[in-house]
């Protein structure tokens, strides 16, 4: 190992004899030491000092050393930290002050590096020029790479001076944010500014991009930006006529404010157009806005603002909203115009302390997606739920809080419901329970809880309360909505005002209620087995109005008065119920079967609750209904209420039921010890049947029988993620009587029948009448999953990159996974009596293939077996070009039929810079 040495010399040239000394010495201990060129000597250095009477000719031009060689020079002057230079072979010139390094050279100043395969150090200039070589086959070697602040440049040749920080640098690669910068002369500044003459500027990794700007002048500020002047863009080496009289690109890690680039097209209905085009703004350090706007030429016009913010630890979400006023042009040349407007709020907190805020919304009028969303899921639903909440714990105590505000939106309908919502509970509590007591008895089990929930309800859609008799003065529950406002569907008839742009009208007509309720139970076991759950419930109601019924017999009619105010009304019930289980074994000689259990777990509950709807309670009134005196009817007081009413009748119901469950036990493959284990697999996971008597009435006391199964078949089958199996179906035990058949005018049959109080199974007619059934089958097919690869620390960058691909998934395609098939078979089937049976049955696929490692292609559809016809159909081709991508997708039929063809840079940063021919559905 190469050993250093220091030797320290202080020279004068006044006296000869020392000068011959010295350059003897220096001669004498050749390749194992250290020289120093200073302009300003220091003790420790040799002080070489030459003036217009004196020179000093050392020369070691011979003097070869094929070890390890190290300099540190340090100056005084502009130099002001220790220059380290290093290589396999150094040569030293004492007469010109300059030491040649060849191979894995390197010379260190502070945060600048070089490194090359050869490299000329000027000691008296302070000059480093560096280069590769080539080999004997023509490749290039060593070629020089600088590093200064964390920024690495790759170049043929450079030169550069330490003491001023310039360098003239020939063909030059650096990496900017995403994309790389291919120079062929650059010069540097001491401010690390480059100005470098004929650029490409791209994302493309290759040594030969498949894309480029292609500029002459440009200038690169590290970190911050690049600033080019005119420039064209240029595909595989050929230039295009694509370019701009200049270029700004912004690479700082901190956000920047910058321009959007619009999409441009041409729609039949709207015209010619400039869409998505905006402006991104940084607002502080939390939330970032970007602002779009779109114009077509046949007047439409467009906005949408989406917002980001984040706080660490905290909460983050994003906030979008967008305005779209359309005009389309028709066959008749009449222009149509509608306004259109949707709003998307996210926020989600991190769960610390004892509140909680969170949002999910996603409303708008219900036009907007059949007229302006490129989104599939969002044309094809026709309902969206949107919610916003907030909760709060009070430490200490049984309580929390919370309130929230829901809205559901169907658009085929139009019809909006707006609920807002307050609650407080009281989690259950054991009273008579020691603190630190493992007692369990009747007594110590006692528990109860308490829950307050209140509502309102608004809604567009225009409410008829109905009454079991003719009202002379019907409730006028209409909205006072201009008529020039009212739009109509297809066939003519009204639909639903818009719920927001009218809120004030429809908040009127709002309906209230409350609710509270106060479960007690206990529980205790009897024979160890057999565990049972006495409970006593009470539930009273809040209601701010009621009706009052009074019958004229000179109209023959009913007159309602409604009083608005506070009233209240109240119900319970009591019961108790009774569960246990059963387990039975079974040991087949079937293969790798090595047992079967069957766990049954019955249950049996009484329940009794009294007849609140006797007018003595005040909840309900007997109104007469005709001129009969015959004619007699109990009827709620509290018609349309928010929380429900008491109920009617004396209840005592026995309700029953069994849960079953069937797993097998299977011998698995040895394993690597030679050890054999067994695993459990369920057959069935659940098997349920249920029914109720009710002991109180007087006819049709048995309820409908239910059931309901669902098991998961082939889960440990390669390539398939197992089949899940759902069934359930309606049974009415009770049998139906056929009183008349009459055939319409359309051919269609129109039954009268009626439901007696006969069981089925006595009339002959089976254990009764399938009413409803459903079957839901789906699986899905794909390769293994490759074992996980352990996840790396990211990251700032690749962290908000990542974000970006998880906020933007159609942008991306998985490449990693070769081939998938999803399939989900539904089938519905209903019945009532002797009516025609409606059945129900379709199909959904979702296939995606990897043709190729750069081609995928997907399939969506859906299929209906009853009208012999697919639905929606999308098919999307996809190909990766490196640095590019392409996406064909097409919609083949219905109405949304058309077609895209993208092909775009994959880099975020040049996600602008893309080729499109679009003909969408609403661009026909």
């Amino acid at each position: 190992m190469y050993k250093k040495n220091k030797y320290i010399f202080n020279l004068k040239f006044a006296h000869f004899q020392l000068k011959v000394v010295a350059i003897l010495f220096l001669l004498a201990i050749g390749g194992n030491s250290h020289l120093f060129a200073q302009d300003n000597p220091r003790p420790d250095s040799v002080k070489i000092t030459q003036t217009s009477d004196s020179t000093l000719n050392v020369s070691l031009d011979s003097a070869l050393v094929n070890k390890s060689q190290k300099d540190s020079t340090q100056k005084e002057g502009p130099i002001e930290t220790t220059i380290d230079y290093n290589a396999d072979t150094v040569i030293y010139d004492m007469v010109n002050s300059k030491a040649y390094l060849y191979k894995d050279a390197k010379v260190t100043y502070g945060e600048m590096s070089i490194e090359a395969y050869h490299i000329v150090f000027d000691m008296r200039n302070n000059t480093v020029s560096a280069k590769g070589m080539v080999d004997s086959t023509g490749t290039k070697l060593g070629l020089p790479v600088f590093t200064q602040a964390g920024e690495t440049y790759n170049a043929e040749e450079m030169d550069y001076n330490i003491e001023s920080g310039k360098g003239i640098i020939k063909k030059i690669v650096t990496q900017q944010g995403d994309g790389y910068v291919v120079s062929k002369r650059v010069k540097k500044t001491p401010a690390n500014e480059m100005y470098a003459r004929s650029n490409i500027y791209t994302t493309c990794a290759y040594e030969e991009p498949h894309y480029g700007i292609n500029t002459s002048k440009l200038k690169i500020v590290p970190n911050k930006y690049i600033i080019s002047g005119p420039f064209n863009f240029e595909l595989n080496g050929v230039p295009t006529p694509l370019g701009f009289g200049f270029g700004l690109f912004p690479f700082s890690e901190e956000r920047s404010a910058g321009l959007i680039v619009p999409t441009w097209g041409e729609s039949k209905e709207r015209g010619f157009y400039l869409r998505d085009g905006g402006i991104f703004l940084p607002l502080g350090e939390y939330v970032s806005l970007k602002v779009l706007g779109q114009i077509y030429s046949l007047g439409g016009w467009g906005f949408s603002t989406d917002a980001d913010y984040r706080v660490r630890y905290k909460f983050n979400g994003r906030f979008n909203f967008s305005y779209n006023n359309v005009k389309r042009q028709q066959d008749n040349l009449e222009v149509n115009e509608s306004t259109d407007y949707w709003l998307r709020w996210s926020h989600s907190p991190v769960s610390r302390g004892s509140s909680r805020f969170s949002a999910n919304v996603n409303v708008g009028s219900s036009s907007y997606n059949r007229n302006n969303s490129f989104n599939t899921q969002d044309y094809i639903s026709a309902s969206f739920n949107s919610s916003v909440s907030y909760s709060k714990t009070f430490e200490g105590t049984p309580f929390n809080a919370g309130a929230n505000i829901r809205i559901n939106q169907n658009v085929n309908t139009q019809v909006t419901n707006l609920f807002p919502e307050a609650n407080l509970a009281m989690r259950r509590i054991y009273p008579l329970k020691g603190k630190n007591s493992t007692k369990k008895n009747v007594f110590t089990q006692l528990s109860f809880a308490y829950s307050f929930n209140a509502k309102a309800s608004v809604t567009n859609e225009e409410q008829s309360t109905s009454f079991p008799f003719t009202v002379l003065n019907p409730i006028d529950n209409s909205f006072d909505i201009p008529e020039e406002e009212i739009e109509f569907d297809d066939d003519g008839n009204a639909l639903p005002p818009d719920f927001f742009s009218n809120f004030s009208e429809f908040l009127q007509n709002a309906e209230f209620g409350a609710v509270h309720r106060i479960p007690i139970s206990t529980n205790f076991t009897l024979l160890k087995f057999f565990q049972f759950t006495p409970n006593l419930n009470y539930t009273e109601y809040w209601y701010a109005k009621k009706y009052d019924y009074e019958f004229s017999e000179e109209e023959n009619g009913v007159y309602v008065s409604e009083k608005d105010g506070f009233s209240r009304a109240f119900d319970f019930n009591t019961g108790i119920g009774m569960t246990t289980r059963l387990y039975s074994f079974f040991y087949p000689k079937i293969g790798k079967v090595e047992g079967i259990r069957h766990m049954m777990t019955p249950n049996i509950s009484f329940t009794y609750r009294p007849d609140l709807g006797d007018p003595r309670w005040g909840f309900y009134q007997n109104v007469q209904s005709d001129s009969l005196a015959s004619s007699y009817r109990t009827v709620t007081r509290f018609q349309g209420a928010q929380y429900g009413i008491p109920g009617q009748g004396k209840s005592s119901s026995l309700s029953f039921g069994i849960d079953n469950q069937l797993e097998a036990k299977v011998r698995m493959k040895p394993d690597s010890t030679g050890k054999v284990e067994s695993k459990k697999i369920p057959v069935i996971q659940s098997f349920s049947i249920r029914s109720a008597y009710n002991l109180a009435v007087d006819s049709f006391n048995l309820s409908n029988i239910t059931m309901s199964a669902r098991t998961t078949l082939f889960k440990n089958v390669p390539f398939i993620s197992g089949f899940s199996i759902n069934v359930a179906g309606t049974i009415d035990p009770y049998t139906y009587e056929l009183l008349s058949v009459d055939e319409n005018t359309d051919g269609s049959l129109s039954i009268s029948q009626k439901r007696i109080n006969e069981f089925a199974w006595n009339t002959g007619n089976g254990v009764g009448n399938l009413t409803n059934a459903s079957l839901a089958v789906s699986t899905s097919f794909r390769p293994d999953k490759k074992k996980k690869e352990e996840k790396k620390n990211l990251t700032e960058r690749e962290k908000q990159e990542l974000e970006f691909i998880e906020n933007n998934p159609t942008l991306y395609v998985d490449f990693n996974i070769p081939w998938s098939l999803n399939l989900s078979y539904n089938l519905r089937y209903g019945k009532v009596g002797y009516n025609e049976s409606t059945v129900v049955q379709t199909m959904n696929i979702m296939a995606e293939v990897k043709l190729t490692e750069k081609w995928k292609i997907g399939v969506r559809t859906a299929y209906d077996f009853e009208l012999q016809g697919f639905g929606f159909t999308s098919i999307n081709l996809h190909r990766d070009l490196h640095c590019w991508q392409m996406a064909l997708s097409w919609i083949p039929f219905g109405p949304r039929q058309s077609y895209n063809v993208d092909i775009s840079v994959k880099s975020a940063i040049l996600q602008d810079l893309k080729l499109s021919k679009r003909n969408t559905w609403f661009d026909r």
